[in-house]
C-alpha cells in the first residue's frame, strides 16, 4: 500500500511539473497545435478550477495537483491490475 502511494504521489508531482512547464507554450493565436489541445485536456480533467469559479493561480495549481493525484491513482491502479492480470 505504502509503494502504491508513493507512485501515485510521484506521478502527481511529474504531472504537475509538466503541465506547469506548458502553460507559457499555452497562449496561442488560429489553430491550436495537437499537443496543446491535449494540454489544455489534462489541464480541465477530471476538475476545472473554472467550472467551481476559482481563477487565481494558486488555485489553480491546487486543482493541478489534485488532477494529477487522481490520474495517478487510476494510471497506476490500471497497470498494477494488468500487471496482476498477465501473471495469472
Amino acid at each position: 500500500m505504502r509503494h502504491f502511494l508513493i507512485q501515485v504521489a510521484l506521478f502527481a508531482l511529474l504531472y504537475t511539473l509538466a503541465l506547469l512547464a506548458t502553460l507559457p507554450f499555452l497562449v496561442y493565436f488560429g489553430r491550436a497545435k495537437p499537443w496543446q489541445r491535449v494540454a489544455e485536456f489534462l489541464l480541465s480533467f477530471p476538475l476545472d478550477n473554472e467550472r467551481f469559479g476559482f481563477f487565481s493561480f494558486g488555485s489553480a495549481i491546487v486543482f493541478l495537483v489534485i488532477n494529477g493525484l487522481l490520474w495517478g491513482v487510476a494510471l497506476v491502479g490500471l497497470y498494477r491490475l494488468v500487471k496482476q492480470l498477465l501473471i495469472l
